[in-house]
């Protein structure tokens, strides 16, 4: 049976709307569904215009659950979908983004074991190809950490796509790969700058975090399932010129640019 991922909150209910509004739902993860799984709820009364978007897809059900009709392949990262509703006289649109759970970065590998945060999608970047943390594959001579000197080759660009060839930082950090656009996550302690005295710190476990801080804080302060429990590097520069989290014991540290940590990518 299926496992189901996505939270209950995505099972919400499309009321008090006027006009056209669009509707963004929590993301779907391919493979963890089923199609008897409803992907949105709407309110009593609700029904799917025909022709419009991409409603041949899916079925409205008579508890008012909005099902795919087959189970959606998804190739690369992920695919969007468009459902229209009618509520009473008002066209709404729904947008629907189903994930994939294992994608492929061709000589780099490939992402798998999704964390979802927010709306970010988070994935381990398995750089050896063999589909675990463990190091094992074929690709990259068998490791899945990667220096700083190539995470800057391949994440150079601002969200607008402005090179900057002086290294990576919270502001220049998206890359694409194999045709997929990722993000190297920041430190998430929401700091420009991750120097310190001593060149390492232990993150507070009480504060509000993004990025890598979120993705430990919503594990339970340690790595994700099927993520290796190691230094993650992060955009967020520092005084010898990159830091990094470990997901062990939440060291922030100072790393300089030849020196290998495991990667998180957010897939965009």
């Amino acid at each position: 049976m299926m496992r189901l991922v996505f939270a209950a909150a995505l099972l919400g209910i499309i009321s008090g709307l006027a006009g056209s509004e669009t509707i963004r739902s929590d993301d779907l993860l391919e493979g963890k569904f089923s199609t008897s799984t409803p992907v949105f709820k709407v309110h009593k009364g609700t029904s799917l215009i025909a022709g419009k978007g991409d409603n041949a897809l899916f079925a409205l059900n008579t508890s008012g659950e909005i099902t795919f009709r087959e189970l959606p392949n998804v190739k690369k990262a992920h695919n969007d979908y468009t459902i229209v509703l009618n509520e009473a006289n008002s066209e709404i649109t729904l947008s629907i983004r189903v994930m994939n759970d294992v994608i492929d970065l061709g000589k780099e590998g490939k992402l798998i074991a999704p964390v979802h945060i927010g709306k970010q999608w988070f994935y381990y970047w398995d750089r050896s190809g063999d589909g675990t943390s463990e190091n094992s594959g074929v690709l990259n001579s068998g490791a899945d950490f990667v220096s700083f000197d190539h995470l800057n080759v391949l994440f150079n660009h601002d969200a607008k796509g402005k090179i900057r060839r002086e290294g990576i930082n919270n502001l220049y950090r998206y890359g694409m790969i194999n045709g997929i656009q990722l993000a190297l996550p920041t430190s998430g302690t929401g700091k420009k700058d991750e120097s310190s005295p001593a060149h390492a710190y232990t993150v507070d476990r009480s504060g509000k975090y993004s990025d890598l801080c979120a993705i430990w804080a919503a594990s339970g302060f340690t790595a994700p399932a099927g993520w290796i429990e190691n230094r993650y590097g992060a955009a967020t520069p520092s005084g010898l010129g990159y830091s990094a989290l470990n997901f062990e014991n939440g060291e922030m540290s100072e790393m300089i640019h030849y020196n290998t940590p495991y990667v998180a990518l957010e897939v965009l």
